[in-house]
């Protein structure tokens, strides 16, 4: 029960509070200063001696509040007895104080009335559902009429298999002797109530501890009706408090022994936690972290009002992270990761905040942005150098062409060249026969003969040389452009294996050539420069014993809306390890002879970026390989 005292002297408000506690009342005492209205209470208790100076009138708000007026010994007061429920003069002894207050008790609950008789069965109804003692009615002669659903619960026995069943059959286990079954019956058919402890048997024959109270229900004609039992488990009850225990020191440990801090505080960062972790991270003591510490007084990334309203924003199962620092109380700074989450404990709202430190992580990301950024510096100088290599090997591959072209135009320059001395010979005889006194007309025929046959010779391979360098010129400047220009792929095919040709005969390669005339819009110094490098390196890798036959197929034809460019020897083929890094930069089975490791790289690069097309390379180790490429009729917009 609640107990208000009201009085302008301390002393005596104390003296109240102690002998109140000492029959086992709780108090709730409050000084109520002259003028103002006390709170509302179970009990309301005025000192007589200030009552000039006190409010006292009834309130609304006390209407159930018995109110007594304390005297004083020898103190003059003729209060009004009818304007209270009891005027005592105090002090009391404890019997009357215990007797009064009991009987203050009994007037509170008469003057709460008395519930509905529908409202009063069908909450009675709700409470035996709800309660977690058993409860069980029996008739006079202990059999059972009703259970509730923790009876069932605590004993193992169904309302079904329970109800009709005589107590003793069900739990008696032997441990109680008859006299003390006599003993409970003889008191409840006195029609009085009986408590104490019960050692009954469940359902599957474990003891079950028991606090029982026993009471007998009285009909209207004063005879007893039937019995009620309401029985604790007090094996469940001391085993939940043992877990409630064992989970709090559990808890506790946790809390004190984990890494990270935890810090419980309100709204505004005042710190009402810590543990050891926090405090650690902070360079505070623990106790001293709780004398007014606000957590934004030691971080440091928001301003302390950024904080707080961060703390506010946050909503009950939506935890936060903050990133900051936390700078100690012996200035060095701790760089934390908050874990900002709120809860609800007693109608009160609170935040939890887990600080984890994360300065290896911070170190790691400055390292690791140091790394990138050396390694973006390693890869831009990488690339410089990759795109040098391979302007190198595009040059290579046109100086190999020029030399093989200037071989090639030698000899018909030579051939010429002997044909017009032929006939500059043949032209100096035919002047001197001419101009001799008696001309012979064989011999200036003949001589004509001569150098008209020579004329013949020296034109052919003068024709032949022109049309090797312009084909060379074509190539070699299309190869320095990747402008875009329609040509017939078979022609233009044909045109660059002529001037690989020297290439082919030094090496006894036979080039066979199946190619379908095709038009397209293209860029052709693409196509000559991919056909050049695969063709290169069929002469350098396809074909490493003397003994084998030396022949390379080149087709072209059109296949479902594409050009198809298909290059095949029956080689050596390619290891199955190097097949899967055919196109990778520098990957070569003769580095340091000849081979640089980038043709395929460049093919690759020119088919996919320059042409919009794709290459794939076929092969078997021992049975050639194939390599096929596929280009758009057309240019990508």
């Amino acid at each position: 029960m609640k107990v208000c005292v009201v009085s302008s002297s301390p002393a005596w408000i104390a003296d109240v509070k102690a002998r109140f506690e000492a029959v086992g009342t709780g108090f709730l005492w409050v000084s109520a200063a002259p003028g103002e209205l006390p709170p509302v209470a179970g009990l309301m208790l005025f000192d007589a001696s200030g009552l000039t100076e006190l409010r006292v009138e009834s309130l609304s708000a006390h209407v159930h509040s018995p109110r007594w007026l304390l005297t004083n010994p020898g103190a003059p007061c003729s209060p009004d007895a009818a304007a209270w429920d009891a005027v005592l003069e105090w002090p009391l002894d404890a019997d009357r104080l215990a007797a009064e207050i009991e009987q203050a008790r009994q007037g509170i609950r008469k003057r709460s009335g008395i519930a509905s008789p529908r409202l009063l069965a069908e909450g009675m109804q709700r409470i035996l559902e709800l309660t977690s003692d058993s409860i069980e009615i029996t008739d006079t002669s202990v059999r059972l009429l009703y259970v509730n659903p923790a009876f069932e619960q605590i004993t193992g026995w169904l309302l079904e298999d329970a109800v009709g069943s005589q107590t003793g059959d069900l739990f008696r286990a032997g441990t109680h002797d008859a006299s003390y079954y006599a003993e409970i019956m003889g008191t409840l058919r006195r029609g009085e109530v009986w408590r104490g402890p019960l050692i009954g048997r469940r359902r599957n024959e474990a003891l079950s501890f028991q606090e029982a109270t026993l009471a007998p229900l009285v009909g209207p004609d004063g005879k007893t009706m039937a019995f009620v039992a309401i029985k604790r488990d007090l094996a469940r009850d001391t085993l939940a408090e043992r877990a409630l225990e064992s989970r709090e020191r559990r808890l506790q440990t946790m809390l004190e022994s984990a890494g990270d801090g935890v810090l419980v505080h309100d709204d505004a960062g005042l710190i009402a936690d810590a543990n050891r972790s926090a405090a650690a991270m902070l360079g505070v003591e623990s106790d001293a972290l709780l004398t007014g510490q606000r957590i934004g007084e030691f971080f440091e990334g928001r301003s302390e009002a950024e904080l707080t309203a961060a703390f506010r924003d946050t909503h009950v199962g939506e935890p936060i992270t903050v990133e900051g620092t936390f700078r100690r109380a012996d200035g060095r700074c701790t760089p934390v990761s908050l874990r900002i989450g709120a809860f609800l404990f007693g109608g009160e709202r609170f935040l939890v905040t887990l600080a984890r430190d994360v300065s290896e992580r911070v170190e790691l990301e400055r390292r690791l942005r140091l790394r990138t950024e050396e390694l973006d510096a390693s890869l831009a100088d990488l690339k410089r150098t990759q795109k040098e290599l391979v302007q190198r090997e595009k040059l290579s591959a046109l100086g190999t062409l020029v030399a093989g072209v200037a071989h090639e135009v030698n000899t018909p320059l030579g051939v010429a060249l002997t044909a017009l001395s032929l006939a500059d010979d043949a032209l100096s005889s035919m002047r001197t026969a001419i101009a001799s006194p008696t001309p012979s007309r064989r011999t200036i025929l003949a001589r004509m003969d001569e150098v008209d046959q020579a004329v013949q010779l020296a034109l052919q391979n003068g024709q032949r040389a022109a049309t090797l360098v312009a084909d060379f010129k074509k190539i070699a400047v299309d190869q320095a452009s990747e402008a875009l220009r329609d040509i017939a792929l078979d022609e233009y095919l044909q045109s660059i294996l002529t001037s690989l040709s020297p290439m082919l005969r030094k090496e006894n390669v036979v080039a066979n050539t199946d190619l379908a005339p095709l038009q397209l819009r293209t860029r052709p110094g693409a196509i000559a420069q991919v056909l050049s490098n695969i063709i290169q390196n069929v002469v350098m890798h396809a074909f490493p014993d003397a003994g084998m036959e030396r022949r390379v197929w080149i087709r072209c034809r059109r296949i479902n809306g594409v050009a198809q460019i298909e290059i095949e020897d029956h080689g050596a083929g390619i290891d199955a390890g190097i097949l899967k890094t055919v196109f990778d930069p520098f990957v070569t089975t003769k580095m340091g002879s000849g081979g640089s490791g980038l043709g395929m790289y460049v093919v690759h690069n020119l088919v996919v970026e320059v042409l919009n097309g794709t290459v794939v390379v076929e092969s078997e180790k021992g049975r050639g390989t194939r390599v096929r490429v596929e280009i758009p009729m057309t240019p990508a917009a």
